[in-house]
């Protein structure tokens, strides 16, 4: 495989991984924003989470993906993916393990943004050199 083509499946591969990576984030914020008092079901502190994100003008949060290659093919057949959009085997092996931290800006408030609005948009994973 080409050093270009290798770049831009594994590109490819974790652009579908941010919206994972996104939810996530929220969780964990949600979890640290809701006091120990307040007894609130997952769903009702993930609705937090995004309420409170939304309220921002930028967000940024670190993900360390500790998943083995088997688990991420998995998950990804259950999001029933097109024929030939499924995660390639190369590319399951390289993100698991991965760490990667992802910033957001926006002109408005996240939750009041459209694509013209982000001014800025920034995912930093340090790639291996090519096989």
């Amino acid at each position: 495989m080409g050093d270009r083509t290798y770049k831009e499946t594994i590109i490819a591969a974790i652009r579908k991984t941010l919206t994972a990576t996104a939810v996530i984030g929220a969780v964990l914020v949600g979890s640290a924003a809701c006091g120990t008092v307040e007894q609130l079901s997952a769903g009702q502190k993930l609705d937090k989470a995004f309420e409170k994100l939304g309220k921002e003008k930028s967000i940024s949060f670190e993900l360390d993906l500790d998943v083995d290659a088997e688990t991420l093919k998995l998950m990804d057949a259950s999001s029933d993916p097109e024929p030939g959009k499924e995660i390639p085997d190369e590319a399951a092996e390289l993100i698991s393990g991965l760490k990667v931290s992802v910033t957001v800006e926006s002109k408005k408030l996240i939750a009041d943004s459209e694509g013209k609005d982000f001014v800025g948009t920034a995912v930093k994973e340090p790639f291996p050199s090519s096989p």
